[in-house]
């Protein structure tokens, strides 16, 4: 698998990936942004 695009604009990390071998683009939502955490944290401490 070759990573295509990475995007966390919308506060998950979804990652887009390429098979070699059947060439169809799979796209892969690894939960909650590291940034989205970080700053909803910070929010809560206000």
């Amino acid at each position: 698998m070759i990573l295509v695009d990475r995007s966390t604009m919308s506060g998950d990390d979804m990652r887009t990936y390429r098979c070699g071998h059947c060439q169809q683009e799979h796209i892969v939502d690894f939960g909650t942004a590291l940034w989205k955490s970080l700053s909803d944290a910070r929010k809560s401490d206000k």
